[in-house]
């Protein structure tokens, strides 16, 4: 059975630890406490502040932090900011967003990890699909080449052999019957002369016979005429013996006919023998060969399953699940954006930089799974495209190629895209402290991923990143972060599937 890379294993292990900002919520509820006014206690405020507590609760151990827990909290917390983050003051507007932020990353989190576990099921469904094409493409080989074998040339050769034969037989029998007619004309001259020559022998005896009391004359007579009678009776004889040695002669040649004709019958009835047996293989033979374009074709359906089953997840769940961790990611960045514009202290920046660049990162990881699973998909096809004979499903096939490789270079792409902006992202802010190695960290794992897709590093540019947050000068103090979780970066930079 095909294997998945083990490359891919890892990528998806790695992504499905990933925590886009787990490492940042203690940042991010630091900077809300440190930011949120403590004096006021409306309602917006109050709303803001058991938002805080709920997040703060995802990361105490004191409840569930199952999946459902979570989800429930990081929904209940963004729906709540959405409808007052516009109204609340300005520093507990900007510690809002971060929250709001943070709520909407988590979110697109399990989402992300969703997709992950969609994906290992497609992953899966391809090494069915392929293990299936190969038994196709074995069973369907094996019973053309049973069905190929052909025995006409070996039944033609039986069939001559046996006219040769009935030939051999039928010329035999009429030499043995002209011989054995041949011998009967002899037995019955034989006959006749033996029979003339009894009567001649009669003749003698009954002239010598009445002559017994005759006169010397008499008997002199009778013995001139006995002696004619006698030489004739002599030659009849002797032409009978003479005939009697030529049939000799002949009835040898009449058992050698004989033996001829058994012999001929004999291989006659082996060669029937054979010819049964070569119609007993031949048939053998295509019932196997049906049994194997049975198994081809309880294949072909394998292949058929897995392969619906694949399309039905990619337009059904995994298009679900790929699109709700993209438009969460991409709702986080512009929390996280909007919440440093209105941040009103420089040195609270740096902390939502490294969360906007880790949801960047994030984000990157889940465009970069997918087009790796689109070109696992589109290796898988291209192989297929070769497997001969083709499998019924060679269109759909086709189709689904095309689509594949579309997607993965759209996939690319956005890897790539938000590869660069994580990286723009980081360029534009530094820090000392916890959060200074946290953002190097992070740096050094996006310029790893950007080379590993043959992009080379470029200084620091003045692009979107620019747009949203002011370059910083080194934050002098971390009081109030140096307890914060570290941030998880396990499945930073495995675009390997991405490259060409």
């Amino acid at each position: 059975m095909t294997q998945r890379p083990r490359a891919r294993d890892a990528h998806h292990a790695r992504l499905t630890r990933t925590r886009c900002a787990a490492g940042a919520v203690a940042l991010i509820v630091g900077v809300a406490g440190t930011l949120a006014g403590c004096g006021r206690s409306d309602e917006d405020t109050q709303t803001f502040r058991t938002a805080r507590i709920n997040m703060q609760s995802l990361h105490t151990g004191a409840q569930s932090t199952s999946p459902e827990f979570r989800e429930r909290t990081y929904r209940d917390t963004a729906a709540s900011l959405r409808g007052v983050v516009d109204r609340l003051p300005a520093a507990e507007s900007a510690s809002a967003l971060l929250l709001l932020g943070q709520a909407e990353a988590g979110l697109a989190e399990l989402h992300a990890e969703r997709n992950a576990g969609i994906e290992r099921r497609i992953f899966n469904r391809l090494s069915d699909a392929r293990t299936a094409l190969e038994a196709y493409a074995s069973h369907i080989a094996e019973s053309q080449a049973l069905l190929g074998y052909s025995a006409d040339e070996e039944q033609a050769r039986l069939r001559a052999l046996d006219r040769e034969l009935e030939t051999q037989g039928a010329e035999a029998a009429e030499r043995r019957r002209d011989v054995e007619a041949r011998v009967a004309r002899l037995d019955a001259e034989i006959a006749r002369l033996v029979r003339s020559a009894n009567e001649e022998r009669t003749r003698e005896r009954e002239i010598w016979s009445g002559v017994a009391d005759a006169s010397a004359q008499a008997r002199a007579e009778a013995a001139g005429r006995a002696r004619v009678i006698a030489r004739q009776a002599d030659e009849l004889e002797r032409e009978a013996s003479e005939l009697e040695a030529r049939a000799a002669t002949l009835r040898p040649q009449i058992a050698l006919y004989e033996t001829d004709i058994t012999r001929v019958r004999r291989q006659r009835e082996l060669t029937d023998t054979a010819r049964r047996d070569l119609e007993a293989r031949v048939g053998a033979l295509r019932a196997e060969s049906t049994q194997m374009r049975t198994r081809a074709n309880e294949a072909a359906e394998r292949l058929d399953r897995a392969l619906r089953e694949i399309m039905t997840m990619r337009e059904g769940d995994l298009a679900a699940a790929h699109s709700a961790a993209v438009s969460g990611f991409t709702a986080a960045n512009g929390s996280f954006r909007r919440a440093s514009n209105a941040m009103p202290r420089a040195e609270s920046r740096p902390p939502v930089a490294l969360a906007l660049a880790a949801s960047q990162q994030t984000l990157a990881h889940v465009h970069a799974s997918r087009s790796a699973l689109e070109q696992a998909i589109v290796e898988f096809l291209d192989w297929a495209a070769n497997v001969r004979p083709a499998p019924p499903q060679a269109e759909a096939m086709r189709t689904l190629r095309a689509d594949a490789d579309t997607r993965a270079h759209e996939a690319r792409r956005a890897a790539i895209d938000a590869y660069q902006a994580a990286r723009s992202t980081l360029q534009t802010v530094s820090a000392r402290g916890e959060v200074g190695e946290r953002l190097e960290r992070l740096r050094t794992q996006v310029d790893e991923a950007m080379a590993r897709l043959g992009l080379e590093q470029t200084p620091a540019e003045t692009g979107d990143a620019e747009d949203w947050i002011d370059h910083v000068p080194p934050v002098q103090n971390d009081t109030g972060w140096d307890d914060a979780q570290d941030y998880d970066h396990g499945a930073a930079g495995d675009p390997d599937a991405l490259n060409p």
